[in-house]
């Protein structure tokens, strides 16, 4: 049930908290710009895809999955 509410809001461009990287990868394709970054010691990912419609999504991942951040971002690269 949680992965037809994932595909659901993937067709409305829309992420959700919990959301797979791998599958945001299929529908999306792989990211155009990926960034590192550690808050509080925890490592995040920040990945912008482009979307069928021309627009772009950044997506924060923790540990591989859909994370929302908290607002103190530290020591970002660029890979």
């Amino acid at each position: 049930l949680i992965v037809d509410n994932w595909c659901d809001a993937l067709l409305n461009d829309q992420i959700d908290d919990g959301m797979p990287m791998d599958l945001v990868d299929a529908y999306w394709g792989q990211p155009v710009e990926t960034q590192e970054f550690v808050e509080y010691y925890v490592p995040y990912e920040v990945c912008t895809y482009r979307t069928a419609d021309g627009d772009y999504r950044q997506v924060n991942y923790k540990n591989g999955v859909v994370s929302r951040s908290t607002s103190n971002v530290a020591d970002v690269r660029i890979r």
